[in-house]
């Protein structure tokens, strides 16, 4: 966390930055070293303080959440990166709710709060309890990380929420009674 600056020389073969390489460090800002070609999945999220973030054009993937949570407003993506700014987790706002890194099990009616925007599930989640999202009338988007281990939607998950569409993980087994009820703007129901 105490991570503020990285310095890459000219010279630096550096082509991928990985996985939650500087997940929730301090860091300030960042120079993309000159032959950088890949950033993976929430590779930068939670960086704060992050403000400055210069890419070189020779970037090709950007990761899932990549820039999440920090203070970006102003990177410009390389068009070849074929990214939007909402799966970068670019502009992000208060109404957004990302479960922590680890949870396994989200309870019996856990969330009942109409603040809740966009809801972003973290790979480790395997059950999604009866009610947990149930009544959450603001919930217009929901994200499950790459490599989703989700085994279980509970009876009335998502019940009144409002996302028009939602794509299953392909690791999810059963989706039980109700999952989607009152989901009225509900439109698209897509299974990886």
């Amino acid at each position: 966390e105490s991570l503020e600056q990285v310095v890459f020389g000219d010279n630096s073969e550096v082509e991928e930055i990985g996985v939650k390489a500087f997940y929730r460090c301090g860091l300030q800002s960042f120079a993309a070293p000159p032959k950088l070609q890949k950033i993976g999945d929430l590779a930068f999220s939670d960086c704060l303080q992050l403000r400055d973030f210069q890419l070189n054009q020779g970037v090709r993937e950007l990761g899932w959440l990549c820039f999440w949570g920090t203070g970006l407003a102003n990177l410009k993506v390389p068009e070849q990166a074929h990214a939007t700014p909402e799966q970068l987790g670019l502009g992000q706002d208060p109404g957004v709710l990302r479960l922590p890194d680890g949870l396994e099990t989200v309870g019996r009616e856990w969330f009942h709060c109409q603040s809740i925007q966009r809801l972003i599930v973290p790979s480790s989640v395997r059950v999604l309890g009866d009610d947990a999202f149930s009544g959450c009338e603001g919930l217009s988007a929901v994200f499950f990380e790459p490599g989703s281990r989700l085994e279980r939607i509970g009876d009335c998950c998502f019940q009144d929420c409002k996302f028009a569409e939602i794509v299953i993980p392909r690791s999810v087994r059963a989706i039980e009674e109700y999952a989607f009820l009152g989901c009225m703007e509900l439109r698209l129901l897509r299974f990886e």
